[in-house]
């Protein structure tokens, strides 16, 4: 109820259910396609990844809880520091993992049970492959080994609002329509996916109590 009431506005959603395991294999056919290593060729402003992208269950919690953690220990580095001695120890253990950092969410959406990918994207420079080429075989340094070398750092404005990621077509396994949609906008719809796929698993949801007006609570006699 929490969902459809968040996502659908205008009562006029469609819910669509896939698996865990395809969503993850989406992604990680998503990163092979974009890492900067398949785009050394690629034209400047090529959207490109770093790396392979992350993709985990949504961690759940306090961020109020996080921030004091976080200011017990920025006061307990600047101690150490002050009265000289090593804050190597207190550094090693960081508040949040950096792998978890892109996974945490406000426990008050915990209902919403989400699955996130994660990447760091980037677009491609106009440094050429040639050169790049020629100096990875007379140089051995890190710069020249790694995809950074291809790498612009773009003001976040520039970055579309959507990125697409393609997806099989078997990736969906089923719909279902805002349970408060009217009927002959539900059949309309329906009329128009299933020109597409005409073999379209519909389910129902019955949160709102829809379900109660066809079944029968009388007791028998």
């Amino acid at each position: 109820m929490a969902m459809w009431l968040l996502y659908s506005k205008n009562k006029d959603c469609i819910r669509i259910k896939t698996t865990k395991e395809k969503l993850v294999k989406a992604a990680e056919q998503f990163g092979k396609r974009n890492h900067w290593s398949k785009h050394v060729k690629s034209p400047e402003k090529t959207p490109i990844l770093l790396s392979r992208p992350l993709v985990d269950d949504v961690k759940y919690v306090s961020f109020e809880e996080i921030s004091e953690k976080i200011k017990k220990k920025y006061k307990e580095i600047n101690e150490n520091i002050l009265s000289g001695k090593c804050t190597k120890e207190l550094d090693a253990k960081s508040v949040i993992p950096i792998r978890e950092a892109s996974f945490l969410k406000n426990k008050a959406y915990f209902h919403e049970q989400e699955l996130r990918a994660s990447f760091i994207l980037r677009f491609k420079n106009n440094y050429p492959y040639e050169k790049w080429k020629s100096e990875i075989e007379t140089e051995s340094t890190i710069d020249h080994m790694l995809g950074g070398i291809f790498v612009s750092e773009h003001n976040t404005n520039d970055f579309p609002n959507i990125f697409k990621i393609e997806i099989p077509d078997d990736f969906i396994d089923s719909i279902c329509f805002d349970p408060r949609l009217p009927l002959y906008i539900k059949e309309d719809m329906l009329i128009i996916i299933q020109s597409v796929w005409p073999d379209v698993i519909v389910e129902e949801s019955y949160v709102f109590g829809n379900k109660f007006k066809t079944h029968d609570f009388s007791l028998p006699t």
